[in-house]
């Protein structure tokens, strides 16, 4: 069976069931052009975006601490501890050479996590048509 790949793609949160204990059903996400689209799984869904992007598409999701989720607007629908054991970082840098390309010399950021969560939700909500829509129509 052949996996599709898009690149480009962003996830904006992951889709849970109703109910008192609610399962990941599939995940919502937008393509370059900023469509939005909702991929629907068979059995189980896997998050493995690493250590920053993981817990913010959880939290996008309504899965975190509510002190956390209710200062970015987003209801909570399970209570763990997502994100709290980040540790900060400092910045550094990588370089290297490749034969007939250039690269190397991107600088590597560790952002506090509370800090790049609130920036993604507003910058998700700002860019997003379906939340845009949603937030005027509640104003």
């Amino acid at each position: 069976m052949l996996i599709p790949v898009l690149s480009g793609a962003t996830v904006g949160k992951a889709l849970l069931s109703s109910g008192s204990s609610p399962r990941a059903t599939g995940v919502e996400f937008r393509d370059q052009s900023g469509t939005t689209y909702t991929a629907n799984a068979r059995r189980e869904v896997i998050i493995a975006t690493g250590s920053i992007k993981t817990p913010v598409i959880l939290q996008q999701s309504g899965i975190g601490p509510a002190s956390v989720l209710s200062a970015a607007g987003v209801t909570q629908r399970v209570d763990l501890p997502v994100g709290m054991n980040l540790i900060d970082q400092t910045t550094t840098s990588t370089s290297g050479s490749f034969r007939n390309a250039r690269g190397g010399g991107q600088p590597i950021t560790f952002p506090r996590f509370q800090v790049s969560f609130l920036q993604y939700v507003h910058y998700w909500l700002l860019t997003s048509r379906i939340y845009s829509k949603v937030v005027k129509r509640t104003r």
